[in-house]
């Protein structure tokens, strides 16, 4: 079964009390280079990214959801991840998150 990066994504911001918004993308191929061609992974497998916003979040709530993303079975992992101060509250940001996987080949 495919794996839906943004589903799961979007299920661990429910749970900790986060709303994605901004600029969703939803889960678009990055590309096969991950994987050597002709080998039994690149036949099977292809890599996902999807990239997000959380908006107004504390960095305790960012390290959280990071966590939360990495130690999930599907086997995501932050690829990068861009915080910004808010110029009004200086204890709350807006992170920009773009997570990598590895889905099943349709």
């Amino acid at each position: 079964q495919s794996l839906q990066i943004l589903t799961v994504l979007e299920e661990k911001a429910k749970s900790l009390e986060l709303q994605i918004s901004g600029n969703n993308k939803s889960d678009k191929p990055s590309g096969e280079k991950d994987f050597i061609r002709g080998t039994p992974l690149a036949d099977k497998f292809k890599a996902t990214r999807s990239e997000f916003r959380v908006s107004n979040v504390s960095l305790k709530k960012i390290v959280d959801f990071v966590v939360a993303i990495e130690s999930d079975d599907k086997l995501l992992r932050v690829s990068d991840l861009r915080i910004k101060g808010l110029y009004q509250n200086k204890l709350f940001f807006d992170a920009t998150f773009a997570v990598d996987g590895i889905e099943l080949k349709k």
